[in-house]
This record gives C-alpha cells, sequence and structure tokens, in this order.
C-alpha cells in the first residue's frame, strides 16, 4: 500500500506546515488546525492509512540500527521491571523494526511480534539476521491482533502506536481482541499522545472536520484526533482509562511525564 501522488502532495504539505509551527510565526498554529480539520473532513479511513505508510516507509529514523538496537526506553524498562514476568511468552503489536522485540528476546523473553508496515518487517529481517537471530516480526492486518492459540505472559503496544488507531470503537476492539491473546493476571503496556486538559487548537480541528463530513454523510471525528504529521489522537485521562477497563482490564499504572503510558491487568482469563 503506497500513497497516491495527490496523498504525498498532502503529507508533504502537512509536514511543512507542522514544521513551520516550532516558529513563533503567528497564526500558523490555528492554520495547521484548520489544516488537520479540511483533511479529516475530507479524508477517509483508507487514505489516512496510507499516509501513515508513507510516513514510516520514507521516515530513515526506524530503520537506523542505532534506534533499533539501542533497547528498551528508561519508562518502558520500568514497567517492565515493576509489572512483567521475569521470563515468559510476550506478544508485541505495532512491532516497527524491531527494536522492542529485539530488546525483550535480549532480555531472555520468547517473542511473538506484529507489524503492518512490509518495509518495516523487512528491515527487521535484516536487523535479527545481522544479530544471528531469527526474526519474530511478522507482517498483520492494520489494527489487529493475529490469533494463534497461545495465550501469552504479557503485551507491549509499541510506541505510541495505540494513537494511530482511528476511533475509540476500533482501539477497544483491538484490546478485546488483545485480552482474548494474554492469561489471566498478564500484563499490558499501552503509550500514547496525552492530552493534558482542554485545548482550543484541537477544538477548531474538531469542528472543521464534523462540519465537512456532515455534507458529506459521513462519521464524527473524534476531540484529541490531530495530524503530526499523519493522523494521532490525543488522550485526556478520563478516555484512556474508560478505554482499557470497559473490555475488562484493571488500570494498575498510569502516568504522564512527556509520554503518556499505562499498564492494564488482564483480570479474566480470555
Amino acid at each position: 500500500m503506497t500513497a497516491s501522488l495527490p496523498l504525498r502532495i498532502i503529507y508533504t504539505i502537512s509536514r511543512c506546515i507542522l514544521k513551520l509551527t516550532a516558529f513563533r510565526i503567528p497564526g500558523i498554529h490555528s492554520l495547521n488546525s484548520v489544516w488537520a480539520g479540511v483533511l479529516f473532513g475530507i479524508l477517509d479511513k483508507p487514505a489516512l492509512d496510507r499516509l501513515d505508510h508513507h510516513y514510516y516507509t520514507t521516515n530513515p529514523m526506524y530503520r537506523r540500527d542505532s534506534y533499533t538496537t539501542r533497547g528498551l526506553f528508561d519508562w518502558e524498562q520500568e514497567a517492565l521491571d515493576a509489572f512483567f514476568p521475569a521470563a515468559g511468552n510476550i506478544l508485541v503489536i505495532g512491532a516497527g523494526g524491531g527494536r522492542e522485540a529485539l530488546a525483550l528476546i535480549n532480555k531472555g523473553y520468547t517473542v511473538e511480534a506484529w507489524e503492518c508496515n512490509g518495509s518495516l518487517v523487512a528491515y527487521a529481517q535484516e536487523v535479527f539476521t545481522r544479530q544471528g537471530l531469527a526474526n519474530p516480526v511478522r507482517l498483520s492486518p492494520r489494527d489487529d491482533v493475529p490469533e494463534t492459540g497461545r495465550q501469552v505472559d504479557g503485551a507491549i503496544i509499541g510506541w505510541t502506536v495505540y494513537s494511530h488507531i482511528q476511533g475509540s470503537h476500533a482501539r477497544m476492539n483491538l484490546l478485546a481482541r488483545l485480552k482474548d491473546r494474554l492469561k489471566a493476571g498478564a500484563p499490558l503496556l499501552v503509550s500514547y499522545a496525552y492530552l493534558c486538559g482542554p485545548n482550543a487548537l484541537f477544538g477548531v480541528t474538531e469542528r472543521v472536520a464534523n462540519a465537512i463530513r456532515r455534507m458529506r454523510g459521513r462519521e464524527p471525528v473524534e476531540y484529541g484526533d490531530f495530524m503530526v504529521p499523519t493522523f494521532s489522537h490525543y488522550f485526556p485521562e478520563e478516555q484512556i482509562r474508560k478505554e482499557l477497563t470497559e473490555p475488562g482490564f484493571r488500570l494498575a499504572y498510569l502516568k504522564h511525564d512527556g509520554v503518556g503510558r499505562a499498564v492494564a491487568v488482564a483480570d479474566r482469563a480470555g
């Protein structure tokens, strides 16, 4: 799945506007919000998915060995130490080029990893081959948890991958399917973009997008949907709590200090 020329142009414009927000140009943040609203108004999920695929296919950061072999981030390691078993099978959803999977294998875990971007799966194969390891990263459908018939001792949704899933209903469906793969009491680590209080710019995006969507007869977007430069949903605390607990998880840990992250526990067997 590749982005068409019009979508690549849209992506380039989005990146340029986003970069300009780093400068104190009057009105640029409002322009960014209106632009995001227009895009959400005229683009449906398949087009937004292609933009996301284009971003992760062309961004060199996710194909650098220095990034992939750096290990877990400090906040990931803290969650692993506090809530995950010392050994066992770990499932990674949104594995990208394999950073989390490689780090977990090096710590002695058995890893099952899934990624929807074929170019990242191919890169992961190169990295694991160079490391002399079998590649656990396999291609999966977007926003899905493949069923293998095996339950696991813990799961990680890759760095802010949860924010790239469009719509609360789709996100909670994924969590429900993920819970079926977890043993009773197994932890799930989720990271996401955090929204610390009301933000007028997100309100502008929501109003512009939904005005266009009403004319097109489409379902509304949610407050917190934004383009950075592809789709990302920013979560108020009450929303992330709701989405994690309604599918049957117990929230064990929640923290927001640069990266929003939570650990939820599957109290009941799937």
